[in-house]
């Protein structure tokens, strides 16, 4: 399947027998994403598949648990447990102000307050109050916190983050 496929969902299991599968959502939107009508690709096939529609859908405990049209019997959902629901880049939700999607983000150019050259954005470490940038340049790695007093600039059309004044004091 194709790698620009930005991964939803994870499909755990059939639940029940009438064609309903538990999900692990995987996006910060799932009340936009898992809603009547919405169509999602599988990835982990081999061959690609027509998209799937969600017929209905509902929050159970921590998981999502959708219905999707014409798959009616347990035996239609079974074959799709450890899967992933997928969307095209294009389709993804909008992001507005200094909101970004870490895909964005990863193989960017960091550069200091000076415009020295830092390295590249090679992953993102999640953390409970900030996450960090991880940025390689030949063998040397840096953390530098993504919070708005570190940043002075993100610009996707180029590619590049330039740091504030404030990142010397880090």
């Amino acid at each position: 399947m194709s790698n620009d496929l930005i991964k939803i969902a994870f499909i755990r299991k059939p639940h029940g027998l009438a064609g309903e599968l538990s999900v692990t959502s995987l996006t910060d939107f799932p009340n936009e994403r898992f809603v009547e009508g919405a169509q999602f690709i599988l990835d982990g096939f081999e061959e690609e598949k027509e998209p799937l529609t969600i017929e209905k859908s509902r929050a159970h405990k921590s998981e999502f648990l959708l219905k999707f049209v014409d798959l009616d019997v347990i035996e239609d959902v079974e074959c799709l447990r450890g899967l992933y629901l997928c969307i095209k880049p294009d389709k993804r939700v909008e992001l507005t102000g200094d909101d970004f999607y870490e895909d964005q983000l990863i193989g960017m150019e960091v550069f200091d307050p000076n415009e020295v050259y830092l390295g590249k954005v090679y992953n993102i470490q999640i953390h409970p109050a900030q996450s960090h940038l991880q940025v390689k340049k030949d063998s040397n790695k840096i953390d530098i916190p993504f919070v708005k007093a570190m940043i002075k600039r993100v610009d996707v059309s180029e590619s590049k983050i330039y740091l504030s004044e404030d990142y010397h004091a880090y």
